[in-house]
């Protein structure tokens, strides 16, 4: 059985493009330009731009979209393809705090975490 996709516009689809990693774009005539994980429906980012999206490009990892109306944006999804745990440590480095309360503190990665290990 299909999976359904969640928060699809009622407006008509124009096109569709199979994204990264188990994704699909599809671009619409109100210019809705939406990504879904295929597994389970669920939307993973989305734009409105001005004028019917027709034109869907993939590039690698590089998702191109342009409207009818020389709109156009560009989204690398290259983090779908990246290793979990390359991605959560990477995070832990640039961004070693927490929010606690209404402040910020410094906190090390979870040591009991499967990705706090290399």
């Amino acid at each position: 059985s299909g999976v359904e996709l969640e928060g699809v516009p009622s407006s008509a689809p124009l096109r569709l493009l199979e994204g990264p990693a188990g994704t699909v774009v599809a671009g619409y005539s109100n210019g809705f330009l939406g990504l879904w994980d295929l597994a389970t429906g669920r939307r993973l980012r989305s734009t409105r731009l001005h004028g019917a999206v027709v034109h869907l490009l993939r590039d690698g990892t590089a998702i191109h979209a342009a409207t009818e109306l020389g709109a156009h944006r560009s989204w690398d999804l290259g983090i779908l393809e990246r290793d979990r745990c390359e991605v959560l440590r990477e995070v832990w480095q640039s961004v070693p705090v927490v929010w606690q309360g209404e402040s910020v503190r410094l906190q090390p990665p979870p040591t009991a975490h499967p990705c706090s290990r290399p």
